[in-house]
């Protein structure tokens, strides 16, 4: 069962640099966006630095509240390539 949770967690990987620099440009603050997805700053903060793993509907709500509304910026950002 462990090695399956693996695999699920390594399709979604997060580009955290792309994301970080996404989130800066958009000029929101992280602690408005941690608020639109119901979570606290320590967690969401954990999620742009990849150390936790966004839902579905969390990377709807951020790429609304972000404006990333391009479906290869999306992926590039929330499902990057590990080993690339």
């Amino acid at each position: 069962m462990l090695v399956m949770h693996q695999e699920v967690k390594s399709m979604q990987h997060t580009d955290t640099e792309l994301l970080k620099l996404a989130i800066k440009r958009s000029g929101v603050k992280m602690c408005y966006l941690a608020g639109k997805l119901n979570v606290s700053y320590p967690i969401f903060s954990a999620l742009v630095k990849g150390r936790k793993q966004f839902t579905e509907s969390q990377i709807e709500i951020l790429c609304e509240e972000i404006k990333i509304h391009d479906p290869a910026m999306r992926t590039a950002i929330f499902f990057a390539s590990h080993g690339a």
